[in-house]
């Protein structure tokens, strides 16, 4: 059994799963009640009975309106169970940290040419939009931004965990935006379902926890990493309990207590740097590699890296700035073994400023880290922290 069922069977018991998608159709459309009724041949009153009643059952008026929308209707339980079962996969891989949630997800994107025109193509797009927030891909989120507007149209007839679930990630797509109004006013709906489903307490406060820390906000993440704490010490959720230390390591980072982060990195074990577990994320290493460097441990931190069986570019760039800092050879060498090509946007800002550094070119260093701007979004945002810290010392 998953943490989440989602029950899509439950939406078609009634012929609701037709005609509650035909008020968003002829909106979209930007047509009247009136001009639909009288191209269908439908009385006024029992056209606004399909959109309205919930046990409207005229099928004769029912399919004339969803041919004229082009609503599909034949939908077999075979595809709603194959939809409900990739859902609940993926969104346990979620919460419970599996390695990948790519499979499950794959699995609904292979659904949904026959989902399309129909009801269930809101759970493909909820599908959709959780992973581009848990991806923190932005730009998709923005361009997904019409298909984010038909969920929410029509969130009322969503069952309550379905509200709940878009709730949750609508937060975190709100603190992707640093919008923190509106990831404050989502958190308020998230925390009055809680009562309903007591078995995702934990999750939503790790959750609520991540958004405060995008949000900088390490007074409430700090409040929510302990709520989630005091969950978690009662459940066997290993990767709950991991991701919740990480948080707390996070915040005392970011208000300075670095011994304390250390600490509490180096409690979970060598792990977070060796990749024996991929419970834990590439911002881990990121994070105990960034408080090894303002502690100046970088020799530690070389021979903990070179132990590492994994060469991603976040930790080749953290290897080059090593090298900036103790061993100028070894940099050009390492720096001509590199590709610029290999790097994506985020990460070749990083590589200009290790260059610009090893360079001695100030304007060109204080250029670059003004460009990074808000690195929120950035795994590597704590080691941009740590260069604009050091930079100080040099007169930058």
């Amino acid at each position: 059994m998953f943490i989440f069922e989602f029950n899509l069977q439950d939406y078609f018991k009634s012929y609701r799963y037709i005609t509650s998608l035909v008020r968003f159709f002829r909106e979209k459309q930007d047509l009247t009640r009136l001009k639909v009724s009288k191209d269908l041949d439908i009385p006024f009153t029992s056209y606004r009975r399909i959109e309205e009643d919930p046990n409207f059952k005229n099928i004769n008026y029912i399919n004339r309106v969803a041919d004229y929308f082009n609503i599909n209707r034949n939908i077999s339980n075979e595809l709603v169970s194959n939809l409900n079962t990739s859902l609940e996969r993926f969104y346990h891989a979620l919460i419970y940290g599996f390695k990948d949630i790519e499979e499950p997800y794959q699995r609904i994107i292979s659904l949904e040419d026959e989902c399309k025109h129909s009801f269930l193509m809101i759970f493909i797009y909820m599908a959709k939009f959780t992973y581009y927030v848990v991806k923190k891909d932005v730009k998709s989120l923005i361009e997904f931004d019409e298909h984010i507007n038909m969920i929410l149209f029509m969130f009322d007839e969503l069952q309550h965990k379905h509200q709940f679930i878009l709730y949750l990630f609508l937060s975190t797509y709100y603190s992707l935006l640093l919008d923190y109004e509106n990831t404050a006013k989502t958190h308020v709906k998230v925390l009055s379902y809680l009562d309903e489903f007591t078995n995702l307490k934990a999750f939503t406060f790790r959750q609520i926890t991540h958004n405060y820390i995008i949000l900088e906000d390490w007074t409430n993440a700090l409040f929510y990493a302990l709520k989630t704490k005091d969950l978690l010490i009662v459940t066997d959720n290993y990767y709950g309990l991991i991701i919740n230390r990480l948080h707390f390591a996070e915040v005392f980072f970011n208000i300075r207590n670095y011994d304390e982060a250390l600490n509490i990195l180096n409690s979970l074990g060598s792990f977070l740097i060796l990749h024996e577990s991929h419970l834990i994320p590439l911002e881990a290493k990121v994070l105990h590699s960034s408080l090894y460097l303002l502690l100046n441990k970088e020799k530690e931190l070389i021979n903990i890296l070179n132990r590492d069986k994994t060469e991603v570019n976040e930790l080749k760039l953290i290897r080059l700035y090593i090298y900036y800092l103790i061993d100028k050879e070894k940099f050009k060498e390492y720096k001509d073994s590199l590709n610029e090509l290999d790097f994506n946007i985020d990460q070749l800002r990083v590589y200009k400023i290790i260059v610009a550094l090893f360079n001695e070119d100030k304007s060109l260093v204080n250029r670059l880290l003004k460009e990074v701007g808000s690195c929120h979004l950035n795994v590597l945002k704590n080691l941009i922290k740590v260069i604009k810290f050091k930079v100080k010392d040099l007169g930058y």
